[in-house]
């Protein structure tokens, strides 16, 4: 079993240790001073530094300070809350074309995977009646649009890994549906899917879409994306 070098148990409880992750949640990269938490001195600030060095939760390179692997896998998660057992997340994942085949993608703005681009996407819910109605759901509260069919087209299973480093895994149902006629709203783009193995994309991106451009009446696949250390340290 590949699992973090860090503990599984791993959490932040000092409020100034909090504040330095906060601030790198919608960031690539940031400098020394833009990570300094308010009324502290500089030799306290450096040691909180080098403590969330020590845990992974954060890593320094030529361009500034990022999230390290553990910041990475756990910044989904409350960093306020009780240790975290890492555990796979369940997702639903939209494929949507057009009339002219090309699909909708969403630009993330947050850690992880920041300024990459992905499928529109939410988290599963308890509450749920089906795979299918969530994918409706999540079409009204992402696209502001309530599609006639949808089809339940596939699962994936994707594991990211850095090396021996676990950054996480999550269960994602596919869900397709063509929409024309419509303006991709602010964050989200219609990409001609032969430009997407050139674009910056979320692991498991290109995997999922070409699974669903085969046409199978259901598919599952599982797999593991290994990122190397710019894309799991810079993205």
């Amino acid at each position: 079993m590949i699992e973090s070098k860090y503990s599984r148990h791993t959490t932040v409880k000092n409020p100034h240790q909090k504040f330095i992750l906060s601030q790198l949640i919608t960031r690539e990269h940031a400098r020394f001073k833009d990570l300094k938490p308010p009324k502290i001195g500089s030799n306290a600030y450096s040691y909180h530094l080098k403590e969330l060095q020590k845990g992974g939760w954060i890593t320094k390179s030529e361009a500034g300070y990022c999230l390290g692997p553990t910041g990475l896998a756990h910044i989904e998660r409350d960093i306020e809350s009780k240790p975290v057992r890492m555990q796979p997340n369940v997702a639903v994942a939209l494929v949507v074309q057009d009339g002219y085949g090309k699909i909708l993608l969403h630009k993330k703005l947050e850690q992880p995977y920041i300024n990459q681009w992905e499928l529109p996407m939410v988290p599963a819910a308890v509450a749920d009646i089906s795979v299918r109605e969530a994918g409706v759901w999540a079409a009204k509260a992402l696209l502001r649009h309530v599609p006639d069919t949808v089809g339940h087209v596939g699962d994936c299973y994707i594991r990211v890994h850095k090396g021996k480093i676990a950054l996480g895994s999550t269960l994602i149902h596919v869900i397709r549906f063509t929409l024309d006629d419509y303006v991709a709203p602010e964050g989200y783009a219609w990409v001609d899917p032969l430009r997407v193995e050139s674009m910056p994309c979320a692991p498991g991106v290109e995997r999922i879409m070409t699974r669903t451009f085969f046409n199978d009446s259901f598919f599952f696949e599982e797999f593991t994306v290994q990122l190397t250390t710019q894309e799991a340290f810079s993205i």
